[in-house]
C-alpha cells in the first residue's frame, strides 16, 4: 500500500505541476519582458549600451552650442549695424581732428613706412594708456575699493552717454535738418544719461539694459572710425596680442582680476553683457 501510495502522489505531483506550467501565463510574459529588454542592457564582453542616447545628448550639446553663439552674434551684429548706420547718416569730422593725444598725424602724402612707424608709435601710447587704467582697476579691486570703482565707471558713463552720445545726436539733427530747441535737447539727454546709469549699475528691465550695452559699444567704435586707418588698425593689432598675455599670463593683469574674483566668489564691477536672456 505504501508502495503504491508512493507512486500515485508522485503522478498526482507531476500532473499538477504540468497543469500549473500551461495554465499560469505570468511566466512566459516575464519571458516576454525579458526578451524585450535584453537588448537595452549592457553587453556582458564589451560592457557598451546603444547609442541612441548618445547620439540625443550629442544634438541637444550641438543645439546649445550653436544657440549659445546665435546669443553672442546678436548683440554683435547689432552693433556693427547701428555704426555702419550712423556713420554713412551723420556727417562725421575729418579723420584725424580727434588726434591730439597721438605723436604722429597720418597726411595722405606720407610714405608707407611713415605711415607704419607712425601708427606703431600712437598705438603704443594708446596701449600705454589701457595697460595703466587696467592695473590701476586690478590694485583698486583687490584692496576693494568698490566704491571708487563704482565711481569711476559711473562718471565714464555718464560722460560717454550725455557728452559724446549727445555730440552724436546733436549731429544726427544737423545732418537729417531736424528742429529741436535747446531746452527740449538738454531734456532728452539728461533723460538718456540718468537712464542709462540706472540701467547699467541698478536696476532695470534686461532689454534696456542690454540696449544701452550695445549703445555704448557703438559710440565707443564711432570713436575709432575717427583715428586715421594706419592708426586704428594698429591698435587692434596690439590690444589683440596685449588681451592675449594679460588673459593667458600668469601675472596678467586680467587674470589676476578674474582669479581674485573667483576667490572671493564676487562678480567683477565692469559694464558686463548678459546674453541669457536676448
Amino acid at each position: 500500500m505504501s508502495s503504491q501510495q508512493f507512486s500515485i502522489d508522485n503522478e498526482d505531483d507531476e500532473s499538477s505541476g504540468g497543469l500549473i506550467n500551461n495554465d499560469n501565463p505570468t511566466e512566459e510574459v516575464n519571458m516576454e519582458e525579458q526578451s524585450d529588454t535584453a537588448h537595452l542592457l549592457p553587453s556582458p564582453i564589451t560592457g557598451s549600451v546603444p547609442d541612441d542616447d548618445e547620439d540625443d545628448e550629442e544634438e541637444e550639446t550641438l543645439e546649445d552650442y550653436a544657440g549659445v553663439v546665435v546669443t553672442i552674434l546678436q548683440p554683435v551684429a547689432i552693433t556693427m549695424l547701428l555704426v555702419v548706420w550712423i556713420v554713412r547718416t551723420i556727417n562725421l569730422p575729418i579723420r584725424g581732428t580727434i588726434s591730439a593725444s597721438m605723436v604722429y598725424e597720418e597726411q595722405p602724402d606720407d610714405s608707407t613706412g611713415t605711415k607704419f612707424l607712425g601708427s606703431i608709435a600712437n598705438a603704443l601710447i594708446f596701449l600705454a594708456i589701457i595697460i595703466a587704467t587696467t592695473v590701476l582697476f586690478v590694485i583698486l579691486y583687490k584692496y576693494r575699493c568698490l566704491k571708487i570703482i563704482y565711481g569711476w565707471l559711473m562718471m565714464s558713463t555718464c560722460m560717454l552717454l550725455g557728452m559724446f552720445g549727445g555730440y552724436m545726436f546733436y549731429l544726427f539733427l544737423y545732418s537729417t535738418n531736424m528742429p529741436l530747441d535747446i531746452i527740449s535737447f538738454s531734456f532728452l539727454l539728461w533723460n538718456f544719461s540718468i537712464v542709462g546709469i540706472m540701467a547699467i549699475f541698478w536696476h532695470a528691465p534686461a532689454k534696456i539694459n542690454q540696449a544701452y550695452l550695445v549703445i555704448i559699444s557703438a559710440l565707443m567704435a564711432i570713436y575709432f572710425t575717427r583715428l586715421p586707418e594706419w592708426t586704428t588698425w594698429a591698435i587692434l593689432a596690439i590690444v589683440a596680442i596685449y588681451d592675449l598675455f594679460a588673459v593667458l599670463c600668469p601675472r596678467g593683469p586680467l587674470k589676476v582680476l578674474v582669479e581674485t574674483a573667483q576667490e572671493r566668489k564676487e562678480p567683477i564691477p565692469a559694464l558686463l553683457y548678459n546674453a541669457s536672456v536676448f
